[in-house]
């Protein structure tokens, strides 16, 4: 599944430089996505409506740990884990990086503009786990991405 690593503190480090690398095509594709289905309804993840409910401390550190821990953790053996090595089996690296990448954001409850953005995050993750070979630094990549969200989603709802 991946749960290997030749070097805990390189694939930590190349989590975070992964998410360095990714942020900004994310950023770019995210606009351009958003432009692009403007004129449809794209629905709030739901995510988004625990932060804002997240009043009390411990409600926040939930709501931090399940979107920053348990979401990646889960997410990367099911979508780097699991389905990436099945589909490169049939369509290589890159049509199974492609299709991991277009599964992940399909899932996700932002369609249609959210479609894109996460599909970059999801193409960086399928690449970062061919290269390294480990779910750990896409783990941490997609910890880093989903723990900044939270804390600017619990900044932007503050009373």
């Amino acid at each position: 599944i991946g749960f290997r690593s030749r070097n805990i503190f390189a694939d930590i480090g190349w989590g975070a430089m992964g998410y360095a690398m990714v942020l900004p095509l994310m950023l770019l594709v995210g606009a351009i996505s958003s432009a692009l289905f403007s004129r449809y309804h794209t629905p709030t993840n739901p995510a988004s409506f625990e932060t804002l409910a997240a009043q009390m401390t411990i409600d926040k550190a939930l709501v931090l740990f399940l979107a920053a821990v348990a979401a990646p953790f889960v997410e990367e053996i099911m979508f780097r884990g699991l389905l990436y090595p099945a589909l490169r089996k049939r369509w290589g690296s890159g049509g199974a990086a492609m299709l991991s990448a277009a599964i992940f954001s399909g899932v996700h409850p932002t369609l249609p503009g959210g479609f894109l953005g996460i599909g970059v995050i999801g193409l960086g993750l399928a690449l970062l786990y061919e290269y390294r070979g480990s779910l750990l630094p896409g783990m941490v990549l997609h910890s880093i991405n989903n723990a900044l969200i939270t804390l600017m989603g619990f900044a932007l709802f503050a009373n």
